[in-house]
């Protein structure tokens, strides 16, 4: 398809090939808005190398300008610097890197002569874990970010990841938009909410379950959140009915993500519910 991409600025320099023929590169400064279909970028300064595909945003002192910025369909991303690829959409940030991860919108459903729905509403591929909200953004912030252009985001250095009340903190954080899955690594921490029932009164209340560890993998098409022990200080996991440590704890959520199924720990396993305190290789906790 024919390419719709504009940029604009204060000054432009290019450098062409000789005989002023095509354009190699281009660089902008002052108050930068380079715009690709739906990806669009601000700058004080952007440097765009068509033979490498790739716009550089950064800030330049003495140029006028916001961010870098860089919006697209799926997300938004703040950095010192951002590297895109605009055919791609491949991109590089670093520096104080803040990542908005936009939430799932509904389309307008079809109608007919009398307004009658003809199609169920659709709505969009972006997919996060389902311990989340997916019609709630989710925040990101890191040293670092990489994203594939198609699906994962990498965010590394003091990466952490939050909606609401929920966290996720580790030193790498990786996400993929497609299935749901997540990985975070080295000193992991998270924060869950989850509903639970009273099993008198039957009333049900949002609880804060929190763990640590060295590795978390959550498998969406499972519902499998795993937290993995690498060295000599076990997992750990403590809500509103105890606390359980042990070398691996598996949680199982329910359907939809916000209940708990049930926890399974294994190696050097200890628990403490309420005034029973035991020890194991292997629990089952329903």
């Amino acid at each position: 398809p024919a390419l719709d991409r504009r940029a604009r600025s204060t000054r432009l320099t290019v450098d062409t090939k000789p005989g002023f023929g095509a354009v190699e590169r281009a660089d902008f400064r002052g108050n930068v808005r380079f715009v690709d279909g739906d990806l669009t970028a601000e700058a004080p300064k952007a440097i765009y190398d068509i033979n490498r595909d790739q716009l550089d945003l950064s800030p330049a002192s003495g140029e006028a300008g916001t961010g870098p910025i860089l919006n697209n369909a799926q997300m938004t991303v703040q950095a010192l610097n951002i590297h895109v690829s605009p055919s791609t959409q491949k991109l590089k940030a670093d520096t104080g890197v803040s990542t908005i991860l936009k939430p799932k919108k509904a389309a307008p459903p079809a109608t007919g002569r009398r307004g009658a729905a003809l199609a169920p509403v659709k709505r969009s591929d972006t997919h996060v874990p389902a311990m989340l909200k997916a019609d709630k953004q989710v925040n990101v912030t890191s040293n670092r970010m990489e994203y594939d252009g198609v699906a994962e985001a990498t965010y590394s250095g003091n990466a952490l990841l939050w909606q609401d009340k929920s966290r996720i903190e580790g030193e790498t954080i990786v996400m993929n938009d497609r299935t749901g899955n997540l990985t975070a690594r080295n000193n992991v921490r998270t924060t869950m909410l989850f509903e639970e029932e009273d099993p008198k009164t039957k009333a049900r209340t949002l609880t804060e379950t929190r763990a640590t560890a060295d590795i978390l993998v959550y498998d969406d098409a499972k519902r499998l959140a795993t937290y993995t022990a690498t060295g000599q200080t076990l997992a750990s996991l403590k809500n509103a009915q105890g606390d359980m440590r042990g070398k691996r704890i598996d949680l199982f959520l329910k359907e939809g993500g916000s209940e708990l199924e049930r926890a399974e720990a294994d190696g050097n396993v200890a628990v403490t519910l309420d005034t029973l305190f035991a020890t194991s290789r292997h629990l089952v906790y329903t």
